[in-house]
């Protein structure tokens, strides 16, 4: 028979203690789950790139990568850090290990660095950082979520239509991301299969809390209630398709997108649809303070400019160099401008006096000389050029030659000039591959 147990007697004791042992245990917990699943992202990256060589892509949806031990070594890696997360709830507040789960991004980020060659300009650095301050500001200033006591309560909670609304809504989104947008997009932009992870996933956390539950209460009141649920089981058997969607659509944008991107992408999807999905099953949007929504804004706002810079800038021109540059002291710009410019005229007006005769050679003063005959080191010497402008002066043949333009054909006098003054403007522009001339954007 089903004795009632009260609640208050199996509580947790650990979330109320003060004791600093359990918050530093906690705190090493949690480190140490930031290093695991940051790292186990490595590892199943290099499984994907070592079956894509084998022609079997999982952005394709081939599951060969099922069949590499790096995969299963970061499968298990992940596993062990996501299970010393949940260990760390239980010794350290929820405000400390939630935040740290975003040094996993920055342990993945270098990591990839160093073993997947992968480059991340400091655009696409500095919004991973941007990314995690406006995730963390979301975490820290979000309605923390209750506790649960039994499997009945969490029914309760489930079948309450604010929660029913939100569960349809990120099956339908997943639905439409899948179906409708991921084979169009899905190959090209990286939020596609990133968020449907992120979406399922945060089904597949209240789900876990439920099973948590009812083992916390199987340890106390017995298994028999738990095993004659089929709550319990319906949620074992939806656990298990949800972490099976987030996980093959994970791999799939793994597959297909730099490490460093789909890692801060990931967490600040999972986080923000957690904290949305425990907000909406606890109800607790009423215990916010005028700073808690102060919070959240900046951090949805933080979280949006990181977003576009870690997928839309991600591939520009800027890097640390030229951000140094914009520190220098106005004298030296100025001074490397002219300078600069002094040289670009000087090798203009070198170029312009070349001109083409009738019948295809060159003449300088009544004297024939073709480019081709002339030494670089001589043109550098004459004209004192810098070191820089070595590569410049060896384009020279190439820039003023009749067969140079892109398809090799024979080029009229008014084009040449026009490549000609345009080279002399922009000499770092142009770059030659087997004799042919090409100007980059």
């Amino acid at each position: 028979m089903y004795i009632e147990v009260n609640k208050s007697d199996y509580l947790p004791s650990l979330m109320v203690q003060k004791s600093p042992v359990n918050f530093y245990i906690g705190l090493c917990l949690a480190l140490l789950s930031t290093l695991f699943i940051g790292t186990s992202f490595i590892f199943k990256k290099l499984a994907l790139r070592r079956s894509s060589r084998n022609g079997l892509s999982a952005g394709d949806g081939s599951l060969s990568y099922l069949c590499e031990w790096m995969w299963w070594m970061g499968f298990i890696l992940m596993g062990i850090g996501e299970f010393a997360n949940f260990v760390a709830y239980t010794f350290a507040p929820a405000i400390l290990v939630t935040p740290l789960g975003a040094l996993s991004v920055l342990v993945s980020a270098l990591l990839s660095v160093r073993f997947l060659n992968e480059h991340l300009n400091c655009i696409g650095g500095f919004g991973c950082c941007v990314c995690i301050l406006g995730s963390t500001l979301i975490v820290l200033h979000a309605p923390k979520e209750q506790n649960l006591t039994s499997l009945h309560e969490m029914w309760s909670r489930a079948t309450d239509p604010s929660f029913i609304i939100y569960s349809l809504f990120v099956i339908l989104l997943s639905i439409v991301l899948i179906f409708i947008l991921g084979p169009r997009y899905g190959k090209t932009n990286p939020i596609i299969f990133t968020l449907v992870s992120g979406s399922i996933g945060s089904l597949s956390v209240v789900t876990c809390k439920g099973i948590g539950v009812g083992l916390k209460n199987a340890f106390t009141v017995g298994f028999s209630p738990m095993f004659t649920s089929w709550f319990f089981w319906f949620l074992i058997i939806w656990l298990i398709g949800a972490i099976t969607i987030q996980m093959y659509y994970l791999n799939r944008a793994l597959d297909l997108f730099s490490t460093g991107i789909i890692t801060p992408l990931l967490y600040v999807f999972f986080t923000g649809f957690v904290i949305i999905a425990s907000t909406v099953l606890f109800h607790e949007l009423n215990a916010l303070d005028y700073m808690d929504y102060v919070g959240l804004i900046f951090g949805l706002i933080f979280t949006v400019l990181g977003i576009i810079m870690i997928t839309v800038l991600k591939d520009s021109n800027f890097s640390w160099k030229s951000l140094r540059t914009l520190f220098q002291a106005k004298h030296s710009i100025y001074s490397s401008s002219n300078s600069s410019f002094d040289m670009h005229n000087k090798l203009y007006r070198r170029i312009i006096a070349f001109k083409p005769t009738s019948n295809g050679s060159k003449t300088q003063h009544n004297r024939h000389l073709s480019f081709d005959q002339m030494s670089t080191e001589k043109l550098i010497s004459d004209h004192h050029y810098d070191s820089e402008l070595t590569d410049v002066v060896q384009l020279l043949p190439h820039i003023t030659s009749r067969n140079s333009n892109k398809n090799g054909h024979p080029m009229s006098g008014k084009a040449r000039m026009t490549r000609i003054q345009s080279f002399a403007n922009s000499p770092q522009s142009y770059t030659v591959t087997n004799g042919i001339v090409s100007v980059s954007s």
